[in-house]
């Protein structure tokens, strides 16, 4: 495994060759997403749970999740507590108060937004699992709700 940070590039095709001799290797290609770019929410928005949130991204040739999760910065963890699954096709997405409002009490939560194209690999040594190539844009919006 490597860090390809630096030569990742989106919109490129990348392959994988893995000669694992006593599981049974394998030489897979996957095209990694065009390049994300999440307008709203801003990371460091103050939004309110009374209005409706519109979420925009632009970025496509992948499948979209944003997971919403609850921030805590001292344990700088996040507890995720809604995942949604927009269509890609329009850019958007409204997050109505109704379920804002129902977001646990704490004030600092985390947008995740992961434009992804995966593929699993079945080994012919060993049917039953498997290994999971995936390129993936990833971009976290830090906010705050009141």
């Amino acid at each position: 495994l490597a860090n390809l940070t630096g030569a990742y590039q989106p919109g490129s095709q990348y392959t994988w060759n893995a000669p694992l001799a006593p599981l049974g290797g394998f030489n897979l290609s996957i095209a990694s997403p065009q390049r994300l770019v999440v307008e709203s929410p801003a990371g460091g928005a103050v939004l309110s749970r009374d209005r409706d949130l519109a979420i925009r991204w632009r970025g496509r040739e992948g499948k979209l999740q944003i997971i919403v999760s609850l921030y805590d910065p001292t344990r700088n963890r996040a507890l995720p507590i809604l995942e949604l699954r927009p269509k890609m096709d329009g850019g958007t997405a409204l997050l109505p108060a109704t379920v804002l409002r129902q977001f646990p009490r704490g004030p600092w939560f985390v947008f995740s937004f992961i434009l992804a194209n995966r593929k699993i690999v079945t080994l012919s040594q060993n049917p039953a699992g498997g290994v999971l190539v995936q390129a993936a844009s990833i971009h976290n919006s830090f906010i705050t709700l009141q």
